[in-house]
C-alpha cells in the first residue's frame, strides 16, 4: 500500500472520517467493477482484508487475477502474496509466481478465465507484447486465443497467432477466431475428422493472408459438418438417372467439398444457405464426372412445389440447354409432395453426434493437458461448440395442407412475397418473371418464416 493511501486510511480526522471512508469505498467499487462480472465476487473476497492486494487492481490487474485464481501451484501463489505484502517490485512478484510482466499491459476486463503459463524470457515477452490490441475491448479474446495457441502449439505458434490476430478477427468473428488453435491441432493429428476437412495443412512459411484464407476455408467446411450432421436427410426429390445424366443429392459435408473441388465453385461455403431449411443441392454427373450442380428451393408462387433456384457448371458458368432440359425432366418425373421442413433440417440428435465426432478429440487433448488452463479452455469451447440443439417445432408436427393454413386459393390474402413483387412490378413496369428482383432469396426466406409463425 502506498504511503499516501496508508495515511488516508489510518489517520482520518473525526471531521473528515466520513468523506475518507466514502472515497475508499468508491475506489474499491471502481477497481472491482473493472473486472468481468463473473470474476468480481472472487476479486472482492480475495482483497477484502488486504489493501496491498487490492492496490494490484491498478498496478498489475493480471497479477491480482492470477493470485485469486488457480494460476501455478499453491506454494508459488503463497510466496507471491508474501512478497506483495512486503512491498517488493512487481517483476520479482511475477517471477515468483511464474507470471510474465507483459501481461501488465492488459486491462482488468481482459481476464475472464485462467490462461496458460507462458515463458518468462524477455525476448518472448517483447515480441508478444508488441501485438497486444490497442482496443481494450478486444484484449480478452486476444488473450484467450494466444493462451490456447500456446497450449497446443508452444511459443512459436503463440507468436504466430498474436501476429495474425488482427487478420483473423477481420475475417471471422472473435469467438471463431479462437478456433485457429483447433485448426493447428487437427493439422498435426492425422486420422481425425477435422484433419480430413483441411484443404492444406498448417505451414509456418505461408504468409498471414494465405494462412488465414486456409483457416477460413476450414471453418466453412466445419460449418457444413455442424449443420448437415451425418447426412441422414430425406431428399425432396429422389435421386434418378435421366438419359446419360445422373442426379444425386448432396447429403454429407464431404459431398459438398468434393463437388466444390471438381467444379471449382463455392459449394463448400453453402452451410449458411442450407440452414434456412428450404434449400437442397444435387450434383449432375455424366460418365462418372460432375458436370453441374443444381439448387432446389421453393417455388415463387406455390411453396408446396419445388423449383430450380440456380443451375451452374464449372466455375459457376452457365450450362447448356441440354442439361436444363434434363433437369426439368428429372423434376417432372419426381412425385409432388408437400414441403416439410424436417426433410431438409437434420435432427438435433444427428447434428449433436456429428459435432461430438468432430470436436471430441481436440477437447479431450485440452482436458488432459498438464496446464490447468487446458481444462478451462476445453470447458469454454465445449459450451460454444456443442450447445444443446433442439429440433425445430415444425418438424415434430404433422404435415398440414397449405390450403388449411392459407385458405382456399380464391380466398387467400396476398403473401408478403406477392405484395413486394406487385409493388416492384408497378414501379419498374416489368412482370415478376422478367425482373431479377422478384427472385430475392431473402424475401423467399421471409415468407417461409411468416408461414411457420402462422402455423
Amino acid at each position: 500500500m502506498a504511503t499516501s493511501d496508508r495515511a488516508a486510511v489510518g489517520y482520518l480526522s473525526a471531521a473528515g472520517a466520513t468523506g475518507g471512508l466514502e472515497d475508499q469505498v468508491a475506489r474499491r467499487d471502481r477497481r472491482i467493477a473493472e473486472f468481468q462480472a463473473n470474476i468480481r465476487p472472487r476479486i472482492a473476497a480475495f482483497t477484502a482484508s488486504t489493501p496491498a492486494l487490492e492496490d494490484l487492481a491498478d498496478s498489475f490487474p493480471g497479477l491480482l487475477f492470477a493470485l485469486a485464481s488457480n494460476y501455478n501451484d499453491g506454494p508459488s501463489r503463497e510466496r507471491a502474496i508474501a512478497l506483495t505484502m512486503q512491498g517488493v517490485g512487481l517483476r520479482q512478484i511475477g517471477d515468483a509466481l511464474g507470471l510474465p510482466l507483459w501481461l501488465r499491459r492488459l486491462p482488468p476486463a481482459a481476464y475472464a478465465e485462467l490462461f496458460a503459463q507462458m515463458p518468462l524470457d524477455a525476448d518472448f515477452g517483447l515480441r508478444l507484447g508488441s501485438f497486444i490490441p490497442t482496443d481494450r475491448r478486444r484484449a480478452g479474446c486476444w488473450l484467450s486465443g494466444v493462451s490456447d495457441a500456446y497450449l497446443v502449439g508452444g511459443r512459436e505458434f503463440a507468436l504466430w497467432t498474436a501476429r495474425a490476430w488482427a487478420s483473423l478477427t477481420a475475417t471471422v468473428p472473435s469467438n471463431r477466431a479462437q478456433l485457429v488453435s483447433a485448426w493447428y491441432w487437427f493439422a498435426h493429428n492425422y486420422g481425425t475428422h477435422g484433419h480430413a476437412l483441411l484443404r492444406q495443412s498448417f505451414d509456418p512459411q505461408l504468409s498471414i493472408s494465405a494462412a488465414v484464407e486456409e483457416f477460413n476455408t476450414w471453418l466453412k467446411r466445419v460449418a457444413l459438418v455442424e449443420w448437415l450432421g451425418t447426412g441422414a436427410l430425406e431428399p425432396w426429390i429422389p435421386d434418378a438417372k435421366i438419359g446419360a445424366y445422373e442426379f444425386s443429392m448432396l447429403r454429407r459435408a464431404e459431398d459438398f467439398i468434393e463437388a466444390a473441388a471438381e467444379l471449382d465453385n463455392c459449394l463448400e461455403q453453402f452451410a449458411p444457405r442450407l440452414s434456412n431449411g428450404v434449400s437442397t443441392v444435387a450434383r449432375i454427373s455424366r460418365s462418372g464426372r460432375i458436370v453441374a450442380c443444381i439448387e432446389i428451393g421453393l417455388h415463387d408462387t406455390d411453396p408446396a412445389i419445388p423449383a430450380i433456384v440456380q443451375l451452374r457448371g464449372h466455375k459457376n458458368k452457365r450450362v447448356t440447354a441440354e442439361i436444363w432440359r434434363k433437369a426439368y425432366d428429372w423434376m417432372s418425373h419426381a412425385p409432388i409432395e408437400p414441403f416439410e421442413p424436417k426433410r431438409l433440417t437434420p435432427s438435433s440428435t444427428d447434428r449433436t453426434a456429428a459435432r461430438q465426432q468432430l470436436w471430441e478429440p481436440y477437447l479431450c487433448a485440452l482436458e488432459h493437458h498438464a496446464d490447468p488452463a487446458g481444462r478451462v479452455a476445453a470447458q469454454r469451447l465445449r459450451r460454444s461448440l456443442m450447445p444443446r440443439l433442439r429440433t425445430p417445432a415444425t418438424s415434430t408436427r404433422r404435415t398440414i395442407p397449405i390450403e388449411a393454413v392459407c385458405g382456399a386459393p380464391e380466398l387467400r390474402q396476398p403473401t408478403m412475397l406477392q405484395r413486394v413483387r406487385e409493388h416492384i412490378a408497378t414501379l419498374t413496369g416489368f412482370s415478376h418473371v422478367d425482373h431479377e428482383l422478384m427472385r430475392w432469396d431473402s424475401i423467399e426466406r421471409l415468407e417461409v418464416a411468416l408461414r411457420r409463425r402462422q402455423r
